[in-house]
């Protein structure tokens, strides 16, 4: 291929760059083949396609395929910095690059296009050579999607599939979602990510499963308590509000800094063990944030705190100043709690008042009460700039 000047063009509002190339279909393929099966293929992506119309759709592009129809391009997307944008120049140098950096690629739309393209190779699987014939002259369209920061490839990617065909919100997320896990351990060495066959159950503060992380960014973005993850995103206002959220440049950094400060939340929750025993479900501290509803209610006051609940946008400049108060406020906080002995420990917490009201509960989901229950007791502990003599005013504002 003869070198020449990359035709890249910088999107202004998101600081990313469109970068448009065409491969040999076996070239694609070669270069997705991790990005595709890291994350299981189309049904880790996209909810399966199980209606008969659906079905119909997919078999008509398989057949357009084969036939030699060309497809609108699949767009990838990848994190540089500045500077690495600024030495792609040569198209020689960019596709050298691109393939020493395949782990690192994302497909932020394309799955199923994806995944027709290896069915129609699949199918010519028993004739050698027509499958090669098909793999080397058949023409794939690839947008690049070249950003700085993974919060803009996130918001390109729901603004790329609002209105087509409802995505499960938490798979997009995960699509994307491998550097964020690496900023979130490079800025918390405290934190420990337990992978999906660890055991469920954490043995000390800190320890977290990716999945449940997700979770807790998709409810900072949401600045909701209630999330129906294994359920197609239907409501678009939800998908909305996280595009509203991710349009903010400084909107990973808010979550990476109020997790940051969670962690300590928890291991300074985590100091907390009574010399007796206490009856109910939470018996020392630590159990507090061994619940994911409990997890999910603080961050989600916090994003509220921040942003506003869902429906109300505040300005870039009130999210900041909201930001560093929020900070302060938690920073002083934690320090105050870090230096309590035991005893002061065990009248702040006051866990016999939360195991009462939290069994006290009469009829609905135990899982959703819960996610209210805490949202609004740390929302209350928010509201009174944490400078509460305990937490019982927290337990009895649900």
């Amino acid at each position: 291929m003869p070198d020449k000047q990359l035709d890249m063009i910088k999107d202004n509002r998101t600081g990313c760059y469109s970068l448009l190339i065409s491969y040999p279909l076996k070239d694609y393929l070669d270069l997705v083949k991790s990005a595709y099966e890291n994350k299981g293929g189309l049904e880790k992506q996209r909810t399966a396609l199980k209606t008969s119309t659906a079905k119909r759709i997919r078999e008509r592009m398989v057949s357009d395929l084969k036939a030699g129809t060309i497809l609108p391009p699949v767009v990838l997307g990848i994190v540089l910095s500045e500077t690495q944008v600024k030495q792609l120049a040569q198209l020689s140098y960019f596709m050298t690059f691109i393939s020493n950096a395949k782990e690192s690629l994302t497909i932020i739309d394309g799955m199923q296009r994806t995944t027709a393209m290896n069915e129609v190779v699949r199918l010519l699987s028993s004739d050698s050579e027509q499958k090669d014939k098909y793999l080397n002259e058949t023409q794939v369209r690839v947008e690049y999607w070249i950003a700085q920061s993974i919060n803009s490839l996130i918001y390109r990617m729901l603004v790329l599939n609002t209105g087509q065909v409802p995505w499960n919100l938490k798979r997009q997320i995960e699509v994307v979602f491998n550097p964020i896990i690496t900023e979130i351990k490079n800025s918390n060495p405290s934190l420990t990510l337990l992978e999906i066959d660890d055991s469920k159950s954490r043995h000390k503060a800190g320890q977290y499963q990716t999945d449940k992380l997700i979770e807790l960014f998709l409810a900072f973005g949401l600045r909701k308590e209630k999330i129906k993850l294994q359920e197609q995103l239907a409501d678009e206002f939800s998908r909305l509000d996280f595009i509203e959220a991710t349009s903010n440049p400084s909107f990973t950094e808010y979550f990476k800094t109020i997790l940051s400060y969670f962690v300590r939340l928890d291991r300074a929750f985590d100091e907390y063990h009574p010399q007796e025993q206490i009856e109910g479900r939470f018996k020392k501290g630590r159990e507090i944030f061994d619940s994911q509803p409990a997890r999910v209610g603080f961050i989600a006051a916090c994003a509220r705190e921040i942003m506003g609940k869902p429906g109300l946008e505040r300005s870039t400049a009130e999210k900041e100043e909201r930001f560093s108060q929020l900070s302060d406020k938690i920073d002083a906080f934690l320090e105050s709690l870090e230096k309590r002995d035991q005893q002061a420990l065990e009248t702040f917490f006051d866990l016999n008042t939360l195991n009462e009201v939290i069994s006290s509960r009469k009829t609905g989901s135990l899982g959703d009460y819960e996610r209210a229950f805490f949202l609004k007791a740390f929302e209350t502990l928010i509201e009174e700039k944490f400078k509460v003599p305990s937490l019982t005013v927290c337990w009895r504002a649900y």
